[in-house]
């Protein structure tokens, strides 16, 4: 067996979000498909288009499909501010930037942000039993 080498590890990490991410360009975004997986099984899928400050990237929706209880809005908007997420009119989980190559922090931001709402819902869910 040959030493390991971190060059080895570079070279299989830059490679890696090719094997996680899929983009597809639609008429007026680009939808970013993940190989994350939800609470239903169902893949995430992100929504980027461009804006007049620059971008912005969000979830088209698919997180806040349910209601908030008064207890799960304060976790819920504690769980937004500390990955610095808004919500639109659409109820849309967002993150606005303005350069391109904050894209990468901007995508693992936001997948982190849905999985500690998911995770958030989980634990109600549990608890209720």
């Amino acid at each position: 067996m040959r030493k390991l080498k971190s060059k080895d590890l570079q070279n299989v990490y830059d490679r890696w979000p090719e094997t996680i991410l899929k983009f597809e360009d639609h008429q007026s975004f680009v939808e970013v498909q993940t190989s994350f997986i939800d609470i239903f099984h169902d893949h995430i899928s992100l929504v980027v288009t461009t804006i007049p400050t620059g971008y912005q990237i969000n979830d088209d929706g698919y997180v806040l499909d349910v209601s908030l209880s008064t207890r799960r809005k304060n976790s819920f908007n504690q769980i937004l501010a500390s990955f610095r997420v808004t919500v639109s009119r659409d109820k849309e989980l967002t993150i606005k930037f303005s350069d391109l190559t904050d894209f990468p922090a901007v995508l693992v931001r936001l997948l982190h942000c849905i999985g500690q709402v998911f995770q958030m819902f989980q634990q109600d869910a549990d608890s209720s039993f």
